[in-house]
């Protein structure tokens, strides 16, 4: 069973609704689906919200609340955003959230074992790739603590952040080193974009940067930093 959800979002135009995730829980439709009396082997929620409950404009947390207080068993996987950065955060035994860069930088992968499901048959530990052995976890202020509300699991996850380029996908990809890991609509689309920057003019360097600059890795209008930059470019003109 899988829900999207948004942050606590203002921003919308009047040409749009947002619905609010406190008024969303109490909804008939929402009430009925998490209670749906057919086997519910997960509970996915994702959509463009802080998996962190404890961000103000997260709005995970209200919907983790009521799917546990009705469904007390049952494992929720959440894949979250917005706050930019790579995070992973335990809510219970069962139920954990993933969040994974910006802008696709991250590829972020998540696996986990040992749901106990009456639909599925297959094999839980797949041979040739490694299988999750970390138990969910809930850490505060640096202590492991217990989660009375949800019982003992079997589960195990494990969790990895790809850097996006083609390289990561190359390594990580079977057959990487075969020719057949480009693909003709990649690389139509590839030629597409190159002859709209020839066309652009955008493919002669003019110069190149002596240095690395970021927005937030360095404090502002410190060296490093390009608000720094663009102080003493504006300056100089």
């Amino acid at each position: 069973m899988a829900f999207g959800v948004l942050y606590d979002f203002t921003g919308n135009s009047n040409v749009s609704k947002v619905i609010k995730a406190r008024d969303l829980v109490k909804e008939s439709w929402f009430l009925d689906a998490v209670n749906y009396p057919q086997p519910i082997d997960l509970f996915i929620v994702l959509g463009h919200n802080p998996v962190r409950t404890t961000v103000s404009s997260s709005t995970f947390g209200t919907i983790y609340s009521t799917i546990r207080g009705l469904r007390p068993n049952i494992p929720i996987q959440a894949f979250g955003g917005h706050t930019h950065i790579r995070d992973f955060v335990v809510y219970d035994t069962i139920s954990t959230g993933l969040e994974s860069g910006r802008y696709c930088e991250t590829l972020g992968f998540a696996s986990m074992s040992g749901i106990n499901s009456s639909t599925f048959h297959g094999n839980q530990k797949p041979r040739g790739v490694p299988n999750p052995t970390q138990k969910a976890v809930k850490v505060v202020n640096g202590t492991a603590t217990g989660n009375a509300s949800t019982p003992s699991s079997n589960l195990v996850y494990s969790r990895r952040y790809l850097d996006w380029n083609r390289l990561t996908f190359e390594y990580h990809a079977t057959g990487s080193q075969e020719s057949t890991f480009d693909y003709h609509s990649g690389q139509r689309v590839t030629a597409e974009i190159t002859q709209d920057r020839k066309q652009l003019n955008l493919t002669a360097l003019y110069g190149c940067a002596p240095e690395t600059y970021c927005q937030s890795c360095k404090p502002f209008l410190a060296e490093g930093n390009i608000f720094k930059l663009l102080q003493t470019a504006l300056a100089a003109t």
